[in-house]
């Protein structure tokens, strides 16, 4: 599952350097890049969902939309942001929890 996950990013940016090699578009790479950035800190962040296991599940799920989004923008040049940002949901539902129930989880 590591070397999946390992592979996926390298592929994601040799993806994101041929684009940019091929468009010339600094903005799209810019862009690629910084939500690539963005989806590989929210799943660093997301562990702190792991106590709670329907929201860790979503983040995940959701970590995947996000990166799938950013694959079709690579592709299709199409930018969904709403996709890229849905692990930040999960984030800060877990935070609200803890807020409101304190730390038993």
């Amino acid at each position: 599952m590591k070397g999946f996950a390992i592979a996926s990013i390298i592929i994601t940016i040799a993806m994101i350097l041929l684009r940019y090699k091929k468009d010339k578009r600094t903005k799209s790479l810019l862009l690629s890049s910084v939500s690539l950035i963005f989806i590989l800190s929210m799943a660093i962040v997301g562990n702190i969902t792991r106590s709670v296991l329907p929201l860790f599940i979503g983040h995940f799920l959701f970590l995947f939309l996000a990166w799938l989004a950013l694959i079709w923008y690579i592709i299709r040049d199409r930018y969904y942001w709403w996709i890229i940002s849905l692990p930040t949901v999960t984030v800060l539902l877990f935070l609200l929890l803890e807020y409101l129930t304190g730390s038993r989880h």
